[in-house]
């Protein structure tokens, strides 16, 4: 009988929710279309209409309310961390949980045994609406002291679900260690079957009554708190129209008319509607300032290069996110531009709701039966997820909030390379130089979110970050005029366009290979998507670093790379060969040197001597050994097992013992069998020292000995 009421309350919760939704979205359009007019009167009827969108998400965050004191529990049960040959006996865990204000934190130790040991097995934590899941892995060292092994950020949606759930999480980036966890979702908890339960209690704080939109108020709520029924909400919904109404026609008749903007339609040209976040995971302005607050206190102190950054994150939470919960902000709409008649018909559906609601009663009359299944309850719930994504926090702007966005994600990506164990750093070196360069974009993103007008002052936005006026007219081509965000797409087809004499000797194929590396080189991604956002930050920053800004230098030089590449990756052994061959002697960048190590798991022995002359050929010069004995040590880290096993035969060849404790790491923790025998042999073929560095870590060298070497 529980479950039967709950499922009915949720679905009541739902569709009014859904109802307070769309009439703020009716009084977003309203403004905009106020915003878009003339008139003297215009700055009191905005007044009066965002006085009305802040009723609405008062009356939303009320609902929210409700429905978080219905989602009941979830049980999490610690099911320990799987490491293959990460972990070993004595190892010590701590793992740190936080849902909103709730906290758990558990210690685990490894047995001899390999099972494993935690002080706090189990915690019940309060269903939370609008909060994710936080979770911070460490490893606890000798005095105390812990080595961050990863932060990890997870929605709750998935969670609730009628049978227990083992989720598994990857904790470090290789996913070498995995932490599983036994979720049970309790729907009932803290639900009574005395519980007296009024739909829609839309209080109204006693402190502050209600706005309403006309003079004559119309919606406004009774002062003295007391549950709203279904009926009255109608009534007010009714009545709120009806004065949304009047305070237009009134409009109407002092301005008679209000002309849309016109914008220039371009290839290239992508306004706020055409590209929009994604509202799962962490892809909403809320989920990933409040991710990446949390990871920049965890990470505050250990990294003083990043308080920079630190510093605009935080800035960022403090501007878009005070009170978010009882305070939405209205989006300017910028680049949209509508008539304010056409803003009515946001407000046409309230004409069906109690039509609607006389069906619902009747087809409840003649069933006398209730929903009762689980799948309805997830059915429910995941529409009010959808329905709460219309109304996250918002800097005011659609473009600069999809800038923050691409960024800020980036951000919490580069966030979890940090604090990596062992001596593998140089990914987590990487990851520091570009949290840097995020700092300085981040800098401008919060000058703009202070004054969003900023905005219309596109050449010296433009300026500020480069003074090459070359750059600033490729970017308006891309991007189709001012705008701050476009598509992968659209600056692949813009180029192409622009350079066209340039790549008149190119064949399509070649083209567009060239183009799609120099987005994946500016979003700093793997592989191309066409759908990816390119911001102008992406793009001038990018082009204005190491003479970037010359870019049919820097496009011609990405068709050598990739016809080189191509050509070291052929399955014609005779053109490798003289690929290699044709290389000695000239500059060799990071990606030349992976393929070359590459080639030295070729099954063709003449691809290997050639791969192995080269390396050699590479001894003569000092400089050269140390940029590719670096080199080799970052690719350790890749998540590819072919580029791991190819760069610990490189650092062999090249005799690198400096690189030994790295090989040492990758012996002890890569899963993968092949890898870490591959650099076993390449610890053991730096003689003595390698031969007794290994005999340590299998635990079989004498103890004396050992300290008397380190001495």
């Amino acid at each position: 009988m529980l479950l039967f009421l709950a499922i009915f309350q949720l679905e009541e919760l739902g569709d009014s929710y859904n109802v307070q939704h769309r009439l703020r979205e009716g009084v977003r359009n309203m403004a905009q279309a106020y915003m878009a007019s003339g008139g003297k009167e215009r700055e009191a009827a905005l007044g009066k209409v965002k006085a009305g969108y802040k009723e609405c998400s008062q009356n939303m965050c009320a609902l929210e309310a409700q429905l978080e004191s219905l989602m009941g529990s979830l049980e999490m049960r610690m099911k320990g961390i799987a490491g293959f040959a990460r972990l070993c006996p004595g190892d010590t865990f701590e793992i740190v949980v936080r849902h909103g204000g709730q906290k758990w934190k558990s210690r685990g130790h490894v047995n001899k045994d390999a099972t494993q040991t935690w002080d706090r097995e189990r915690i019940v934590f309060k269903s939370l609406f609008g909060d994710i899941l936080h979770v911070k892995a460490s490893e606890v060292r000798t005095l105390g002291n812990r080595t961050i092994v990863g932060n990890k950020h997870c929605e709750t949606k998935d969670l609730f679900s009628a049978h227990p759930q083992v989720m598994t999480i990857s904790l470090n980036s290789n996913g070498s260690l995995k932490l599983n966890l036994v979720i049970s979702w309790n729907p009932l908890d803290g639900t009574t079957e005395e519980a007296t339960w009024s739909p829609w209690m839309l209080k109204t704080p006693s402190t502050e009554p209600p706005h309403s939109i006309s003079r004559t108020s119309e919606i406004s709520a009774p002062a003295e708190s007391l549950p709203v029924t279904r009926s009255v909400v109608h009534h007010e919904e009714t009545s709120f129209r009806r004065s949304l109404s009047s305070t237009v026609s009134s409009g109407a008749d002092r301005q008679s008319s209000v002309s849309p903007k016109t914008e220039a339609s371009n290839a290239g040209s992508m306004s706020p509607s055409n590209l929009s976040a994604s509202g799962s995971n962490l892809n909403t302005l809320d989920n990933v300032i409040r991710a990446l607050v949390t990871s920049v206190k965890e990470l505050q102190g250990q990294y003083p290069q990043l308080l920079k950054l630190e510093r605009h994150i935080l800035r960022l939470e403090k501007l878009l996110m005070p009170d978010c919960r009882m305070n939405g902000r209205m989006s300017r709409g910028s680049d949209l531009s509508i008539s304010i008649e056409s803003a009515l018909d946001a407000f046409d559906f309230l004409n069906d709701v109690e039509e609607e609601d006389r069906e619902r009663e009747s087809h409840a009359q003649k069933t006398n039966t209730v929903d009762s299944g689980i799948e309805s309850l997830e059915e429910r719930l995941g529409s009010t997820e959808r329905d709460r994504d219309g109304r996250h926090v918002t800097s005011g702007s659609d473009q600069l909030d999809l800038a923050l966005l691409q960024h800020l994600f980036y951000c919490d990506t580069l966030l979890e390379s940090l604090g990596a164990y062992g001596p593998l750093k140089q990914g987590e070196s990487r990851a520091l130089r570009h949290l840097l360069t995020q700092g300085d974009i981040l800098e401008i993103l919060v000058k703009l979110v202070e004054d969003p007008m900023q905005i219309d002052d596109f050449t010296t936005l433009m300026r500020d970050i480069t003074e090459k006026q070359r750059l600033h007219l490729l970017w308006e081509q891309c991007a189709g005029g001012h705008y701050l965000c476009t598509s992968a797409d659209s600056v692949v087809t813009q180029l192409k366009a622009r350079y066209v004499h340039f790549f008149k000797t190119f064949t399509e194929t070649e083209r567009q290979d060239v183009l799609e590396l120099l987005i994946c080189q500016l979003l700093d991604r793997p592989a191309y998507d066409p759908a990816a956002i390119v911001t102008l930050f992406h793009f001038l920053f990018f082009l204005k670093a190491d003479d970037h800004w010359e870019v049919e230098a820097l496009l011609l030089k990405f068709h050598n790379d990739l016809r080189i590449l191509g050509s070291l990756q052929s399955r014609d052994a005779a053109h490798v060969v003289e690929t290699l061959q044709s290389l000695r002697g000239r500059p060799v960048d990071a990606a030349y040197a992976i393929q070359i190590s590459v080639c030295l798991l070729s099954p063709d022995q003449s691809v290997r001597d050639a791969a192995e002359n080269f390396l050699q050929t590479s001894l003569r010069e000092n400089a050269l050994r140390s940029w590719m004995l670096r080199t080799y040590a970052t690719a350790l880290e890749d998540e590819r097992t072919e580029i791991r096993r190819a760069a610990c035969v490189a650092l062999r060849i090249l005799g690198g013992s400096e690189c030994m404790q790295e090989l040492l790491h990758v012996v002890q923790s890569d899963p993968v069998v092949a890898v870490s025998e591959e650099a076993k042999q390449s610890v053991l073929s730096f003689g003595e020292d390698g031969n007794a560095e290994i005999a340590e870590s299998d635990g079989t060298g004498d103890t004396f000995e050992r300290f008397n070497r380190r001495a």
